[in-house]
């Protein structure tokens, strides 16, 4: 697609998909951040300009706050699960073998900068642009990473289906 041509998308559209953005999450910079990366999908080299550009554009901002959401919602029961296991002294042994399982998996499948992303929004709590600036990459590749990260973890989530249900 033409850079041009995404230029004058941008200045059209952005204001609008910013609005569904926060409307979805709730959180300013999370939602540029959503906004961007649509942007961003447009840049790839065999990207075809769609039929109805408007519709793609706030289809795919919606999408990609869903499936941030349900990133969130991933790191919740995650945090849930770790919090209760840390700070409740009667644990059972079922709750240790379950989160040692889930750190095991964390450090032995997810890449070391995706591990290191992952524990730095989750567990540190930072914010995509501080971590961006801390590893010296762009704010989609934190995005990147953490999709990443999401999409093993609820695979593995789903083999140990005693973990959630």
């Amino acid at each position: 697609m033409d850079k041009s041509l995404i230029e004058q998308l941008f200045r059209q559209h952005y204001a609008q998909m910013l609005s569904i953005a926060r409307c979805l999450l709730y959180d300013e910079e999370e939602s540029r951040d959503v906004v961007s990366e649509v942007f961003a999908s447009l840049l790839k080299p065999k990207m075809q300009t769609p039929s109805n550009i408007e519709g793609y554009l706030m289809t795919s901002v919606r999408h990609r706050c869903l499936d941030l959401l349900e990133h969130k919602d991933v790191h919740a029961r995650f945090e849930q699960a770790y919090t209760h296991t840390f700070d409740d002294k009667t644990t059972t042994e079922e709750d240790d073998d379950l989160l040692d399982g889930l750190m095991t998996f964390m450090k032995r499948e997810l890449k070391p900068q995706t591990l290191q992303v992952f524990k730095m929004r989750h567990i540190d709590g930072l914010k995509y642009q501080e971590i961006a600036d801390r590893m010296g990459i762009s704010r989609v590749m934190v995005y990147k990473h953490l999709a990443q990260a999401t999409e093993q973890l609820k695979g593995y989530i789903s083999r140990q289906n005693k973990l959630w249900r």
